[in-house]
């Protein structure tokens, strides 16, 4: 405490301490890369022990251009092309974290982020994030057998952002 002798009042000051919690990875982040997604496939199990690996339905590998993927210690992705459309297809999926519904999801997000963003709309299973700063659009949903979080991004050849009826377009094409 200190004493303000001009106004005769007794004045304190508290210290505040604000704990907040960071995500250690025991194990570094390592990746594998496939340029096929039979590669990626063949090698599933034994990168992701005990995980059910989502596969595009068979529409979409008709129809789309396998371009990539990747497997790491908490994620799996593929990279696709749809060249009817002019557009790079983008899906992540988690291995480690599961949810019962986009709020539980949303509650644990909430901790980490510090990007600014809209919510443009949501249901139980997925919303679409909207980014002001880049005018990007994320589509993050629940696999529907799993329960694992995932994360739907196109960018289109005409430089042109995506739309919320793209990301819907894409999300349903996938099945998801």
């Amino acid at each position: 405490m200190w004493y303000d002798i001009e106004h005769s009042t007794k004045k304190s000051t508290v210290a505040t301490t604000e704990t907040t919690e960071e995500v250690v990875y025991k194990d570094p982040i390592t990746y594998t890369e496939y340029e096929t997604l039979d590669a990626l496939t063949a090698d599933f199990p034994e990168k992701q022990p005990g995980v059910t690996q989502y596969l595009p339905p068979q529409s979409v590998l008709d129809s789309w251009e396998f371009r990539m993927g990747h497997i790491d210690n908490a994620y799996y992705n593929y990279t696709f092309y749809d060249a009817e459309q002019g557009r790079t297809i983008f899906l992540e999926i988690s291995t480690t974290t599961y949810y019962n519904n986009m709020q539980e999801w949303l509650d644990e997000l909430s901790q980490y982020s510090t990007r600014e963003h809209e919510i443009a709309v949501q249901n139980e299973s997925w919303l679409i994030d909207y980014y002001p700063d880049n005018e990007e659009r994320t589509l993050y949903g629940i696999m529907p057998d799993s329960g694992a979080d995932y994360a739907l991004m196109i960018w289109r050849d005409d430089g042109e952002k995506d739309t919320q009826n793209d990301l819907m377009t894409v999300r349903e094409a996938l099945g998801i």
